[in-house]
């Protein structure tokens, strides 16, 4: 059975993530406790989990709000992302041996076979196992760990930042760039395969990352360019 500041952290995580709660609404604990007939003390505690999470800011004067998110920091996020995993590779590299290889061709497959049926969850899925094997054999531990802190607040960037547009870029961007990251993939696992050098390494790593980003861009600023000035304004 789980508990009170479990279920908490649940109902309002759920509320910001579908927009329930609008980027910088204040969080009135008060208000929560008596809506869900709780004491104030599993809320607090589900608030600075939140928090921590980047979904809730603090503010001594105003207290806790819903963290206010835009469209420019999710490309930012990924920016650094692509900067970070790059070198992550590169570090991991030398401890890449036949079977972690193996293994990533295992993954790719398994990508491609996901692509082919449309589930995209399962290729996301696969997409983060592919990398997580990677960053397994990086001694850094506290670079592979801020990668991991940005791909979450990235996810959560995203899901906030482009709620209206989101079925538009799965659709349009889809498939064909899934497959251009399936590709990707493959090239890196020759890369590795043959020891190639950590710069090759390096950058086939960061225009994997930056590529589906860039197509991103060029597909809503030519979705804004199509726009009536009031559609304009609901996209704002």
């Amino acid at each position: 059975m789980q508990s009170k500041q479990e279920t908490v952290y649940k109902i309002l995580r759920e509320r910001i993530e579908q927009s329930q709660y609008a980027p910088s609404q204040r969080l009135v604990i008060d208000s929560i406790a008596r809506e869900l007939g709780i004491s104030q003390v599993p809320i607090r505690e589900a608030i600075r989990r939140l928090e921590a999470e980047g979904l809730v800011l603090y503010s001594a004067n105003s207290g806790p709000c819903v963290a206010p998110v835009s469209r420019e920091q999710w490309f930012q996020l990924m920016e650094l992302l692509a900067v970070l995993e790059g070198y992550a590779t590169a570090a991991a590299a030398p401890r890449i041996g036949p079977a972690e290889i193996k293994s990533l061709r295992k993954i790719k497959d398994s990508m491609e076979e996901a692509l082919a049926a449309l589930d995209f969850s399962a290729w996301t899925s696969a997409h983060r196992e592919f990398h997580r094997l990677i960053h397994s054999r990086c001694d850094n531990e506290l670079l592979t760990d801020q990668i991991e802190h940005i791909i979450q607040r990235a996810d959560r960037v995203s899901l906030l930042a482009f709620a209206r547009e989101r079925g538009v870029i799965i659709y349009t961007l889809g498939v064909g760039t899934g497959k251009q990251i399936i590709e990707k993939h493959a090239q890196l696992i020759a890369a590795l395969a043959q020891r190639a050098p950590s710069s090759r390494i390096e950058r086939i790593t960061r225009q994997h990352v930056l590529e589906p980003v860039k197509q991103v861009r060029r597909l809503l600023e030519r979705e804004r360019l199509n726009k009536s000035p009031a559609e304009l304004n609901l996209l704002a």
